[in-house]
């Protein structure tokens, strides 16, 4: 999942930088903007299988 993420990220810096429609300073900001996201993958202990199971098996 988190390779997936960088590679959309490597793909939106690589689109700003060969669209036409943009001057190269704020291609520039745009790229910054990309650089600045934080992601987080996985998902809250709460709905790991075990407790899902527990949830649920009444």
């Amino acid at each position: 999942a988190r390779q997936m993420l960088n590679d959309i990220l490597e793909a939106m810096k690589q689109h700003i930088q060969e669209t036409t429609w943009m001057d190269d300073e704020t291609k520039n900001l745009a790229s910054e903007k990309i650089a600045a996201i934080t992601t987080f993958t996985g998902y809250p202990d709460d709905l790991s299988a075990e407790n899902i199971e527990n949830e649920y098996k009444d």
